[in-house]
């Protein structure tokens, strides 16, 4: 379903990791920019943890950063070239939103 979180200000990337020797294709592709990124969530869709832990695949890559939403709170991401996607939010009450996006949707490059 659409996400119930505020849209996304300003996105920063921090930086990308992962076992390059471990995967195919290459983790070493998988450096997103913020203009990726914010392209990602907005065509992504908000899944519950259940699914996110236990339906999709978890591989070593993934690229990570900070956003500002529009209603001012601050929040950190991570994603994944297999198009998954956690974002938590900073301070008070913890929160995550977990994130899948088709390979219709967001087939594009650097992703799987």
């Amino acid at each position: 379903c659409p996400s119930s979180l505020p849209s996304i200000k300003t996105i920063h990337v921090e930086g990308s990791s992962g076992d390059a020797k471990a995967q195919e294709p290459d983790c070493n592709t998988f450096r997103p920019d913020a203009a990726t990124v914010r392209r990602y969530f907005s065509k992504a869709w908000q899944i519950n943890g259940q699914d996110w832990m236990h339906k999709l695949t978890m591989i070593s890559c993934s690229a990570s950063g900070s956003m500002t939403l529009e209603d001012g709170r601050r929040a950190r991401w991570g994603i994944s070239p297999n198009r998954s996607a956690l974002i938590r939010i900073d301070g008070g009450d913890y929160q995550e939103y977990f994130f899948f996006c088709s390979k219709a949707d967001c087939g594009f490059p650097p992703f799987w």
